[in-house]
């Protein structure tokens, strides 16, 4: 439904002082139907079966409730059922109506149960002056659960299934007071988007001033009076999201209204919608903002980065035109220095070709001293191999001397042999003779 169903409920049981408890919907296992007690008819199934388990753990906790003192305490409980937790079970619903009819349920304890509740009833019952029988006992805790335990059926009468159901179970309707809950009205549907839009952190600072400036610039035409936490941008978004939620409801009805009955696809706007529609609303704004906000930082950090970059440019101008005049100056320094030695350059030219006239004529007198020094070592030359020409004809006569010399020596050592051998051979003739 959406339309506020449990809040409401949860809200009624506040205020009678009824402790709340809602349906779970858990399923027990068809495999293990005795587990938690009760007796197993066959044929329900696993949800009818947790059903029964809560029950059985909801007649307990009220019908056996005691004080401190061991005396009989109420206990008021709302059982709080939604369609979720029945889930379309027509057995879960078969269950309620026998708790609606008369409270009590087939089959829920089993005898041992019974018995086990019975004993502990009785130390209740007995100040009540109830008879210490079974049934009696079993009464009294009945009858108890069913003074102190409420019912609360939050169910949508929207389509023919809640029909179906109030005629197989008349006890839905018969054994309750019904509370019809309709759309809710604008106030409501404003009050509701203000409070759940002032936390969404987009629409924080555009308020009062920042969103007349905002408005000013974009030339739109909210209202930027009120000011304050419930004025702004938050109230303006509000009461848009209400006009665009009544004008869903609208369109719906004008759909159901020219719905068909062979076509019963009717379209139903309720509550809940409106909530996700806020809901919705405020993740999207969270979102853009978050996108915004990144690229705003890129943006900043950019212009910074810019700004950075100009100051540099800056410097780097004033650093240009001051070296620019220190370029000059060096220029003009550099332009009398080139003149200077245009000046050097002519000079030592013309001191180049007096260099080059004196190296002639100085190559010119060392090619003449050359030529005269080259004739005198040619005459020198001769005059050594003429020289050398006598040295070797007086070197060769010096050696037939020495050969001759030498050829006389042996000549003379001859002779003087020969004379000796003479003079030996005159003394052998005259001992000779002698003899």
């Amino acid at each position: 439904g959406g339309v506020g169903k449990r809040s409401v409920a949860r809200l009624a049981a506040f205020i009678a002082g009824l402790d709340l408890v809602a349906m779970s919907g858990a399923e027990q296992p068809t495999d293990s139907p005795h587990t938690g007690g009760g007796v197993h008819t066959g044929g329900e199934s696993p949800r009818v079966l947790g059903l029964k388990a809560e029950l059985r753990a909801l007649y307990r906790r009220i019908g056996l409730a005691q004080g401190s003192g061991g005396g009989a305490v109420t206990q008021n409980v709302a059982l709080l059922v939604t369609e979720e937790s029945v889930g379309g079970d027509d057995g879960c619903l078969r269950v309620l109506h026998e708790v609606l009819a008369s409270g009590t349920v087939p089959f829920l304890f089993s005898s041992e149960e019974e018995d086990e509740i019975a004993l502990l009833s009785w130390a209740l019952a007995k100040d009540a002056g109830v008879a210490n029988t079974k049934s009696s006992l079993i009464d009294f805790f009945l009858e108890r659960v069913r003074s102190s335990l409420h019912l609360v059926l939050c169910f949508s009468p929207v389509g023919g299934a809640f029909r179906a159901r109030c005629r197989k179970f008349p006890a839905l309707t018969t054994c309750t007071a019904a509370d019809w809950f309709h759309d809710w009205p604008r106030e409501a549907l404003v009050s509701v988007a203000t409070s759940l839009l002032q936390n969404v952190q987009a629409l924080q600072p555009l308020k009062a001033g920042d969103l007349g400036a905002a408005a000013q610039k974009s030339g739109s035409g909210l209202d930027t009076e009120g000011g304050g936490e419930k004025g702004g941008l938050v109230l303006n978004v509000a009461q848009h999201l209400c006009e665009a939620h009544r004008a869903a409801e609208a369109a719906a009805i004008a759909s159901r209204q020219g719905t068909s009955v062979d076509n019963r696809m009717a379209v139903y706007v309720t509550p809940r919608c409106f909530l996700e529609l806020v809901r919705s609303f405020a993740l999207l704004v969270d979102e853009r903002h978050s996108r915004v906000s990144r690229d705003l930082d890129k943006y900043e950090r950019g212009l910074g980065a810019l700004e950075k970059a100009r100051d540099d440019v800056d410097k780097f101008k004033a650093d240009l035109r001051s070296k620019t005049i220190e370029l000059e100056i060096k220029k003009e320094d550099a332009d009398k220095v080139l003149e200077e030695m245009g000046v050097k350059r002519a000079e030592a030219d013309r001191l180049a070709s007096s260099a080059d006239e004196e190296r002639a004529k100085a190559e010119a007198a060392a090619a003449e001293d050359a030529a005269r020094a080259a004739a005198e070592a040619a005459e020198a030359a001769v005059s050594r191999a003429a020289a050398a020409q006598w040295k070797k004809k007086a070197a060769a006569s010096a050696a037939g001397a020495k050969r001759a010399t030498a050829q006389s020596s042996e000549l003379r050592a001859r002779v003087d042999e020969l004379l000796g051998e003479l003079e030996a051979s005159k003394k052998r003739a005259e001992s000779l003779s002698n003899e």
